[in-house]
């Protein structure tokens, strides 16, 4: 069923960044897993790299400690890169840019040599309701410049800690904004509604606007991942299932998917630009 999918994204353009979910070495064939996830971006040209794990961090994604996590990525790297030496591939994916617990689990898995035979970092700058110009709770509310702010330290913070000096891409898997009201309840970390489409739209626009600026700044943005296409469920007042930019029977587009459409047919491939200026 996977690879089905694999060839309808590869006939219709479509590039895909797999997110690997994995159990630690020696469990439920871990070399298996890996050895057959090696060998599909020669068979489907949508793969364009593999990300290790999805929040491994989060207790409800396993609760990895970082060491662990470090020594499963660098066993996995082995059997990918044989496979597949060209496909980059991801490690990550941490809850936001500036939460403590998943940035410290990060740069300790760093320190661990994550990084050895991998390519780059991705994570969830997640904003809750916040505009992406606002503060957040990683700056200060008043802070005209929030998520260029929280991009820009955490890079740094990368950069710097960074033991191989090679250069890193960053893949930001996902953010959005929630048309639903009030707190989550899955995870409410991360999750707060703004309640209203056209300002899901909006948020949007903005959002891809200052990712747009971050990139030509220097910070090596290659990929933006909306959260979500489709709404989970017909709920309008739920907030995990309201992320979406198509409603939940898929009939009807919300003004977010006409958002997203005008800005890729307008800026093409942006993962392609080069930097205009150096970060400052």
């Amino acid at each position: 069923m996977i690879e089905e999918y694999l060839q309808k994204y590869s006939d219709a353009g479509v590039r895909v960044l797999i997110c690997a979910m994995f159990t630690p070495v020696g469990k439920q064939d871990f070399d298996g897993f890996f050895t057959w996830l090696s060998t599909l971006p020669a068979k489907y040209p949508c793969v364009i790299g593999f990300e290790m794990h999805n929040e491994p961090h989060l207790r409800h994604f396993g609760g990895w400690k970082s060491k662990p996590y470090a020594e499963a990525v660098k066993h996995a790297t082995k059997i990918l890169k044989a496979g597949a030496p060209d496909t980059p591939i991801i490690v990550g994916s941490i809850s936001h840019l500036w939460w403590k617990p998943g940035v410290d689990f990060l740069m300790e898995a760093i320190n661990e040599g994550v990084l050895e035979n991998t390519d780059g970092i991705s994570a969830h700058p997640y904003r809750k309701s916040q505009a992406p110009e606002g503060g957040d709770l990683h700056c200060k509310p008043e802070d005209p410049n929030g998520l260029e702010t929280e991009l820009l330290d955490f890079w740094e913070k990368i950069e710097r800690g960074n033991p191989t000096g090679k250069p890193l891409a960053l893949h930001l898997t996902e953010f959005g904004y929630s048309s639903g009201i009030g707190k989550g309840s899955i995870a409410p970390e991360q999750a707060e509604g703004i309640g209203n489409l056209d300002l899901q739209a909006d948020y949007l626009t903005r959002f891809m606007l200052v990712l747009f600026q971050m990139r030509l700044r220097g910070i090596p943005i290659e990929g933006a991942y909306w959260y979500d296409l489709k709404c989970d469920r017909d709920d309008p007042a739920h907030i995990e299932a309201n992320f979406g930019v198509v409603n939940y029977d898929a009939s009807t587009a919300r003004p977010a998917y006409d958002a997203y459409a005008r800005i890729a047919k307008m800026f093409g491939q942006t993962s392609d630009w080069k930097p205009l200026y150096p970060q400052s």
